[in-house]
């Protein structure tokens, strides 16, 4: 009997990842149908209530100090800054169950091409002129696309697949986000170091340093600072080559600069950046993102947080999980994938892939609640 209601919980966990996946696909492939991918964070915890068992991963751990941090300041917190923590929470709430199944990466890259086939088929626009201009970010698939196949391809180097690496690093490079394309070269430039030597650097003291290292170069991007050489080498403006962030970071940089002392301790609170987003274009109409996810946390949360957050990305026992969050730092340098839930949730599968991929790390073992004796 036994054995047949572990099947069953074992088969609804399945169903539930499935869901996931499909929930994920379908946000990327058909945008108008993304909302069903907010119904994992209740599926799942049904799921672990059933199991009465929760996995804490590495992986998850600085996506879920934001949740609680964010659930910490919700007095303070705007309705949009709410709705960006439960957008994380949905992404990494696929980390709490026990087990999930395997997917080799070759098929989640051919998935992924799926959907790219489907949505550039169904909303593209082939017909125009086709321009391919990197320093202007200009590729007719431009889009979100670039940060999924961005992500599998030091997965791949990982594990010496060098085939589907060079296909998810052209795809990533034909889908062109700009910041996707340099957070693979320094991503795969760290694992061509070697795990020993990486480490030196991928470490909780010397990231947390230098992500305060580039904070401040955001910051003076935004400030103006860089201005004059942006536009001697690129023939552009600063907030042209920045694509509009120039503008966006310009009202954070100025008040942090101007106040240093209030950003210490705490922040402005979860969402405060879209107010001063939606200031510096001077639209109200839609909750606009500073595209800055490093300056986000820094200015909601403060530079104690900032330097927790950045520290748990850093702490991970695996070496191919500190690679994954070398990627996604880099991301965040200028985007605000923070709060993509189609992305932390591929985030998520891959980290804990490699925990197949490489038997010879130790995985977590689940937390497992006390079961109650039955009373006669």
């Amino acid at each position: 009997m036994k054995s047949v209601e572990f099947g069953r919980d074992y088969l609804v966990r399945d169903m539930v990842f499935w869901a996931g996946l499909t929930f994920t696909c379908l946000s990327i492939a058909l945008p108008f149908l993304r909302h069903f991918i907010y119904l994992l964070p209740i599926l799942v915890l049904f799921t672990v209530l059933g199991d009465q068992k929760i996995r804490f991963g590495d992986e998850a751990k600085p996506f879920l100090a934001v949740v609680i941090a964010g659930i910490c300041l919700s007095p303070i917190a705007t309705d949009e800054g709410m709705k960006d923590i439960y957008f994380i929470l949905t992404g990494v709430s696929i980390a709490f169950l026990i087990d999930i199944p395997r997917i080799r990466l070759w098929s989640l890259f051919l998935t992924l091409l799926t959907c790219w086939l489907i949505y550039f088929g169904l909303f593209g626009d082939l017909r125009s002129s086709i321009s391919f201009d990197i320093s202007k970010s200009s590729s007719p698939f431009e889009g979100s696309f670039s940060f999924l196949f961005g992500l599998l391809a030091p997965f791949a180097l990982l594990e010496k697949r060098y085939r589907l690496f060079i296909l998810c690093s052209l795809m990533t490079v034909l889908s062109l986000k700009r910041i996707a394309v340099l957070a693979v070269i320094v991503a795969s430039t760290f694992i061509l170091l070697g795990e020993k030597r990486a480490r030196l650097i991928l470490n909780p003291v010397v990231m947390i340093a230098i992500n305060c290292l580039l904070l401040l170069l955001v910051l003076l991007y935004g400030y103006g600072t860089f201005d004059y050489f942006i536009t001697q080498w690129t023939g552009q403006s600063a907030n042209e080559f920045g694509q509009g962030r120039k503008a966006l970071l310009s009202l954070p940089a100025i008040e942090i600069f101007s106040h240093p002392e209030q950003f210490f301790l705490f922040g402005q609170g979860p969402g405060s950046t879209y107010i001063l987003a939606n200031k510096a274009i001077g639209s109200y109409t839609t909750a606009q993102r500073l595209h800055s996810d490093v300056l986000k946390i820094f200015y909601e949360y403060g530079l104690v947080f900032f330097s927790i957050f950045i520290g748990l990305m850093y702490s991970a026992k695996k070496f191919s999980t500190r690679i994954a969050f070398v990627f996604m730092n880099v991301i965040f340098l200028s985007d605000n994938t923070l709060i993509y839930a189609f992305m932390i949730f591929l985030f998520i599968y891959c980290a804990r892939h490699m925990d197949y991929e490489q038997p010879q790390v130790t995985r977590f073992s689940p937390y497992q609640y006390p079961r109650q004796e039955a009373t006669p």
